[in-house]
Formats: C-alpha cells, structure tokens, sequence
C-alpha cells in the first residue's frame, strides 16, 4: 500500500480532532478542572453492527468511548429486532426502555461479532462519567461548545431539544451543536440511563423534549427504578478498551537518480 492510500485508511478509520480535555485524562495526577487540562487528542470510529447501521464513539481524554449521540431506534432494532418507542422515526432516540432492558441490549451488542473485534466492551456511563462528558470542560451549569463558548440557559437552544422548542416531540439525533468532544443531544430530547445506583433506582441525566431549561442542565438528575419506562427514557453507550490499529507497510518509492549539472 502506498503512503497516499495508507494515509487514507487511517483516516477513514480513525477520525482525530484536537479538542481541550475536561474531568481529568488518562495520564495525569493532577486536579480535573479545565484551567490545568492540556488540549489531547480526541478519536472517534464506526463500529457497524448491521448493514448500514453503525455506532459511533468518541474516545474521551480520560480514556473511556462515549457514544456520538444517543442510542437510536435504528441501532436498537438492529441488535434487538424490536421498536418499543412510541415516537416514530428510525434516528429518534430509542425511549420506553428501562434500565433493565438497556442491560439486555447490552448483552447483546458485546456479543456481536463486529463488536468483540473492535477491542471495545460496551455498558452504561456512571453519572460522574456522564456528567463529565456532557461538561466537556465547562465550569457552569451547561456545555461548553468547540470554540469556547459556555452554553446557558438563554442559548441551550443550541445544543438541545426542551420545552421551549421541542414542539412537544421528540427529534432525530444530531441535528443541534455537539459539545466541545462532539458529543450530540447530551441536553434534551431523551433523559438517558446511567449506571448509577440511588437507592432502589438507577440516575437518569439530560433532560427531555418535555422538560425546562432547569432540568437540562449537567448536574441534574431523575431517579427510576430499573424496571421503569416511559417516552422521555434513552440512553447513551459508553465503552471500555482499546481500538487495534491494523499494520500498514509502506513501500518505498525509489526516486529517479540525481543529474549532475554540467559546467
């Protein structure tokens, strides 16, 4: 393979975006705030688990994947064959899924073929995970976004679907702002499961469709029990593990041979 087509290999295969680190990194001891992260490289790939259905995740500066957007009803019915939502539309978030039934899915996935190769072990985040995603390096109550600019309440209409301008529905994923690690929709439209135990129930971050500002914000919680569903209900994966990088020789292309100038 020669450089051009090796170069562009890589790059289909791994899409790398310098983005600032936030919620600490894999390598350093130091305290996790956004003034002493360094700007580290953040990955993202496409593990396709159904003909023309992939997930993609994004490898944060803390070493954990995180998916791009939430889980869809596309990617829900490629691995479980089922549509439990009652909102139509195949890029809306998959909702009306308890936590019990994410853990299935999960089961599912990991045991796909396409997904054991990819190096990757898929679960829910835990709210601290999640949290620190959603952040990306923000120190208020809301997102920061690629160039800086710290989302509030008055602009959340960038990067979320609420109660202000949802039209009382939910909306295909991906088509607001991403935050500053590219991560989509983690304001709004679907409240999303993590792993985190509160007593008999599991924590549920974001916000919805339905919900006000005050309850999109980062830290904001809903409590559930594992066996609860309702049309507000998502999740987002996040992943453990390594990506292998395939070998790629490069062949030396010999240069024609040097002509002395005369005279």
């Amino acid at each position: 393979m020669n450089r051009t087509l090796a170069t562009s290999f890589l790059s289909a295969l791994l899409c790398a975006t310098v983005l600032s680190a936030g919620c600490g990194s894999e390598s350093s001891s130091e305290s996790a705030s956004p003034e002493n992260s360094s700007p580290k490289p953040t990955l993202t790939i496409s593990i396709q688990i159904a003909p023309g259905v992939s997930l993609e995740m994004v490898r944060l500066p803390s070493g954990i994947w995180m998916g791009k957007t939430e889980v869809t009803k596309e990617q829900w019915d490629a691995v479980t064959g089922e549509n439990p939502s009652e909102f139509r539309g195949r890029n809306n978030p998959v909702e009306c899924v308890s936590w019990d039934d994410c853990q299935e899915f999960l089961r599912k996935l990991n045991e796909l073929p396409s997904v054991k190769d990819s190096g990757l072990t898929f679960r829910l985040p835990t709210e601290e995970e999640w949290v620190c995603a959603c952040r990306a390096g923000a120190t208020g109550k809301f997102c920061k976004l690629a160039d800086g600019t710290e989302i509030t309440a008055d602009t959340l209409g960038r990067v979320a679907w609420f109660k202000d301008n949802s039209d009382n529905r939910m909306h295909p994923v991906g088509q607001k702002e991403p935050n500053a690690f590219g991560l989509y929709d983690m304001h709004g439209n679907a409240w999303e499961w993590t792993s985190t135990a509160d007593g008999e129930g599991r924590v549920g971050l974001g916000g919805c469709w339905s919900f006000s500002a005050r309850n999109c914000e980062s830290s904001e919680r809903d409590w559930a029990l594992p066996d609860d569903r309702n049309d507000c209900l998502g999740f987002r994966l996040c992943a453990d593990g390594s990506i292998p990088l395939p070998e790629i020789s490069l062949r030396k292309s010999r240069l024609p041979p040097l002509r002395r100038r005369q005279g």
